[in-house]
């Protein structure tokens, strides 16, 4: 009897903890399916909003403009993709930022255009007054696009005349009147702010961010958009930029020393002269000035250098997408010239841009026996040619000097190889307008 009345009311409470386990236990399971369904939700928004900066980009190219401009475009999935994009150097910057539910994504491109028509020819030689001449060890393998005067063998002293005319490909006389040329309106887009800069213009930021005076480039926060630097500036420590682009003003020279790294979305203008030196690292930067810029011996790097003159020294290399563009500027007298020695290597293009007043008699790119360019050469001026292209080459006009006597659209020992320049191969915008192309993601 006192078992019996120990254990009265006892099975209520165990079935009410029973229950209670299950219902937390299947809320749990509710829970868990749950948190993985919102996971998987939010995946796929990434997913899409990573996909939205992607087409975002894809639709700037094919919307190109030559100024700034920012473009909202919306897809089919509700996605949305906000692009913003800027003149970088001579070819175009894209800042994609895709939206999907609550998911970001960005995507930042460096962009280009497809070659002119004329680029699918080994040599565009546009003189209609010369007439091309090839001897010595000069070979060239693929089309050529020519004025009316045609091509012909030379004899030179001290070289070996070719039997017959060194040419692999179709010879075109007459199909090169002029050479393509540059839109007026993206050129001047590009070189807006510099020489704004250089005429005493000081640039603001460019989206309300912060602009500094500054000695240091440590003091350089993600925040700041445009920096000021005064006096000759050596350079020694590490700039990365991945997402947000800067753009460093140097009154005087500049020296990026052994040591130091610039890597990612920055743009230096320079009122001076400008050095690269061995040992140290630039990736994908824009260097600007009004002086000479230099290119040590052994360097290794990706950019865009723009100057009146440009040395590349020996063994140096600049990696695709490259670009090595001589240019006249405002209120200063100096030759427009760019010098590849001996086995330096350059990847993209060696632009020469045309000297709008003055005697262009001087101006002129040099390819040293040893050098190479893989990709292109497009001098609106004269080019002396006795090293390799892996592309293609457009010219005015070709010289040499050999005591006593210069030598006026002769190749003594160029050789350019059409057929090694690969299909994706792109160009400055303002160079074509054609379909836009994607150079590098960042």
């Amino acid at each position: 009897m006192r078992n019996q009345s120990g254990e009265e009311g006892f099975a209520l409470p165990s079935v009410l903890m029973l229950m209670l386990i299950l219902t937390l236990l299947a809320m749990s399971v509710l829970l868990l399916q749950h948190l993985r369904r919102m996971q998987a939700v939010m995946d796929v928004a990434r997913v899409r909003a990573d996909l939205a900066a992607q087409s975002g980009i894809a639709r700037a190219l094919s919307e190109p403009s030559a100024g700034k401009g920012i473009q909202t475009y919306e897809f089919a999935d509700s996605s949305v993709a906000v692009v913003r994009t800027r003149p970088w150097g001579l070819l175009t910057l894209a800042e994609s930022e895709g939206r999907a539910s609550r998911a970001h994504a960005s995507r930042t491109a460096l962009l280009g255009a497809s070659p002119p028509e004329c680029y699918r020819y080994a040599l565009t030689f546009a003189n209609p007054s010369r007439q091309l001449i090839l001897t010595g060890s000069a070979t060239i393998a693929g089309d050529l696009a020519l004025g009316s005067m045609g091509a012909a063998v030379g004899t030179l002293p001290g070289e070996q005349q070719p039997r017959q005319l060194p040419v692999t490909g179709s010879v075109h006389r007459g199909a090169a009147s002029f050479l393509p040329p540059f839109e007026s309106r993206a050129m001047g887009a590009a070189f807006a702010s510099f020489d704004g800069f250089l005429g005493g213009q000081l640039p603001a930021s460019g989206s309300g961010n912060s602009a500094i005076h500054t000695e240091d480039l440590t003091l350089i926060v993600d925040s700041v958009e445009t920096a000021f630097m005064q006096g000759n500036i050596r350079i020694t420590q590490r700039l990365i930029r991945r997402e947000h682009p800067l753009e460093v003003y140097v009154q005087g020279d500049l020296d990026i020393v052994s040591g130091a790294a610039i890597e990612g979305l920055v743009a230096i203008y320079v009122t001076g002269s400008a050095r690269v030196s061995c040992g140290a690292r630039c990736e994908n930067i824009v260097l600007m000035c009004s002086g000479s810029a230099t290119i040590d011996s052994g360097v290794v790097m990706r950019g865009q250098v723009i100057a009146p003159s440009i040395s590349v020294g020996p063994d140096a290399k600049l990696l695709y997408p490259s670009v090595l563009c001589s240019r006249e500027v405002a209120g200063v007298r100096s030759a427009r010239k760019i010098n590849l020695l001996r086995r330096s290597r350059t990847e993209g293009m060696v632009i020469l841009l045309r000297n709008r007043c003055g005697n262009a008699s001087m101006d002129i790119v040099t390819v040293d026996r040893e050098a190479t360019v893989f990709g292109a050469i497009h001098a609106e001026g004269t080019v002396t040619l006795d090293g390799r292209v892996e592309g293609t080459a457009l010219f005015e006009d070709l010289f040499f000097f050999q005591a006593p006597t210069s030598y006026h659209g002769w190749m003594r020992s160029g050789r350019i190889d059409r057929s090694a320049l690969p299909e994706g191969f792109a160009v400055p915008p303002a160079l074509s307008p054609g379909k836009g192309e994607v150079m590098l993601w960042f």
